[in-house]
């Protein structure tokens, strides 16, 4: 289990995962990671399914989505969203001239890749294939 945090950059999707209550990654092995794993407000955590969460409109619009309704937005999708299966894999990747670990989601354009700053820290670059490679979101991972 990694908790996550996102780096401020001033991408478009900057501020949602915190609203959503997003806690971080769960890799159980290279074939079985949840990509998305929140914490309710009794601190239980739980995984989630990213089939269902539109990136596309997500990236145009969040920025005029007030927090508020995004928080509570995840309270009433959550029976919806929740899942325990897996929704991605580990696998490695040559991502800017270097050969890294990365998450590859199982039924999204999306890619996190890993480059490791020490033993419980990770840099997260979420490389979504429809923005431009110099529109990565990025996040950190601590081990928990």
């Amino acid at each position: 289990m990694w908790q996550g945090e996102e780096i401020v950059t001033g991408h478009p999707l900057e501020g949602l995962l915190t609203a959503s209550g997003w806690y971080g990654k769960e890799f159980i092995d290279e074939e079985h990671v949840h990509p998305l794993v929140f914490k309710k407000s009794n601190e239980v955590l739980y995984t989630i399914s990213p089939n269902w969460i539109p990136f596309n409109f997500l990236l145009q619009s969040v920025q005029n989505i007030p927090n508020k309704i995004l928080s509570s937005s995840m309270t009433i999708l959550r029976p919806i969203l929740k899942t325990n299966k897996s929704a991605a894999r580990l696998r490695k990747v040559n991502h800017r001239g270097k050969v890294t670990s990365a998450m590859i989601y199982d039924n999204k354009g999306i890619i996190d890749v890993f480059r490791k700053i020490d033993e419980n820290t990770l840099l997260g670059i979420m490389d979504i294939k429809e923005q431009l490679p110099d529109k990565a979101f990025f996040f950190i991972l601590r081990k928990v």
